[in-house]
């Protein structure tokens, strides 16, 4: 799970890489929460450097698809005002069906996503 603060902050503006190897698309689904300054405070996703989609505003985000392995996104805030922010998840399709310890390993990942929301939240 990907998300900013909230609610997030004025004049943000980092880039972070996704990559899930073996992937042949990512299915990105949007907290329905997610909501930012229209226009103002963007969430951009950008394949291979080149931007691909922008979710912005109060309107409910719509999934997006990457044809790839990887994408990265940049979020960007002004100095106006503040929302809630974001929050997505990373679904990867198309990866090979491995078995390691009699689960697959979109079964891993679940898994593995579930225990990382078992996790205490790291102090700020």
């Amino acid at each position: 799970r990907y998300e900013s603060s909230h609610p997030y902050q004025n004049n943000e503006d980092y880039e972070v890489q996704v990559r899930i190897p073996g992937a042949q698309k990512l299915h990105i689904t949007f907290d329905p929460q997610s909501v930012s300054e229209e226009g103002c405070d963007e969430l951009i996703f950008m394949v291979d450097g080149e931007q691909v989609e922008t979710r912005s505003g109060s309107s409910r985000w719509q999934d997006v698809i990457v044809e790839k392995d990887h994408f990265s996104y940049r979020w960007h805030t002004d100095g106006s005002c503040t929302k809630w922010g974001f929050a997505f998840t990373v679904t990867p399709k198309g990866l090979p069906q491995a078995e390691v310890l009699g689960i697959s390993l979109g079964e891993g990942l679940w898994l593995l996503d579930f225990l990382m929301d078992l996790l205490p939240d790291p102090p700020r």
